[in-house]
């Protein structure tokens, strides 16, 4: 669970939608500090091999803001060629955590941050 601005925000659910773009292979959503908010979304994206264009960051984003509510739309977006797994395959959360705060804090408040 994310809090941001006071709202929680569920990984498991803003992972849902991302799973739905067609692009995307696999997603992890973890909290990036955010001066303002706190915690905003922060979304590790491995792509589907094989694509005729990758999407963008912005396009995600989009794609994200006409599923979910405004609060719940990640805020960064990250590209990895593969994300980190255990032997068994499962996705390393802590690893991308530890790499979202290493990203430090975002300082800025945008107007899509304060309205749908």
């Amino acid at each position: 669970m994310i809090i941001s601005g006071g709202e929680n925000v569920s990984n498991v659910e803003v992972e849902a939608v991302m799973y739905a773009h067609p692009a995307v292979r696999e997603a992890v959503v973890v909290g990036r500090p955010n001066e303002f908010w706190g915690e905003t979304s922060c979304v590790f994206v491995e792509l589907k091999e094989r694509l005729e264009r990758r999407p963008t960051e912005e396009e995600v984003v989009e794609f994200c803001r006409e599923r979910m509510t405004h609060f719940m739309v990640p805020k960064t977006v990250v590209f990895k060629e593969v994300l980190p797994k255990t032997p068994t395959g499962k996705i390393l959360k802590h690893v991308l955590r530890k790499k979202a705060q290493g990203m430090g804090s975002l300082a800025t408040r945008s107007r899509q941050d304060s309205v749908g």
